[in-house]
């Protein structure tokens, strides 16, 4: 294991300061992303990323919505080029169009639905990211009562829940220090 999450997701945190460009730069990233690879690809990429960056930093109930608008920026955002998506490499092949004119001619509608997308992001609240106002005072007494182990007699269950305990105590002291 790496860290490469981790750090990525530390990093993202930190930048993003509260819920909403948390969830805009999470989406947003799926529009653009989307231009350059398949909108296929952009969303295997991003989607896990997202179910992670969320969970860790204890923002489940945004998942569902990010999740949505990831779709539809995905799939909005790989219009823009001829290789974002089959349809329209179909296009631009049959149909010879050179990739700057075909970009010239999405290029509004791409524009459009960007801005269309940072409406819909105005829709999650904003709250701060309560990661970046944690102190490491507090950090490890909070954690042990979220992860508690006295009244689980299975060994292994016991050092499955060690072992989150850790990760998630890694990561927040990650945010934290950055």
């Amino acid at each position: 294991k790496c860290g490469l999450m981790d750090r990525l997701s530390a990093a993202l945190l930190k930048t993003a300061g509260d819920t909403r460009k948390l969830c805009l730069s999470l989406s947003l990233a799926c529009f653009f992303s989307a231009m350059l690879v398949t909108n296929d690809v952009a969303l295997i990429t991003f989607v896990p990323f997202t179910l992670y960056v969320l969970k860790k930093a204890h923002y489940e109930k945004h998942i569902g919505f990010v999740v949505i608008l990831q779709t539809i920026a995905a799939n909005l955002g790989s219009m823009l080029t001829p290789f974002g998506n089959p349809q329209n490499l179909y296009l631009y092949s049959f149909f010879n169009i050179p990739v700057n004119e075909f970009i010239g001619i999405l290029l509004p509608q791409a524009i459009t639905v960007a801005v269309m997308l940072a409406i819909c992001g105005l829709f999650i609240k904003n709250e701060k990211l309560e990661l970046r106002r944690k102190s490491r005072e507090g950090l490890e007494e909070r954690l042990q009562q979220k992860f508690k182990v006295e009244n689980i007699t299975d060994p292994q269950k016991q050092e499955e829940i060690r072992k989150e305990y850790f990760e998630q105590l890694e990561f927040e002291l990650n945010v934290i220090i950055q």
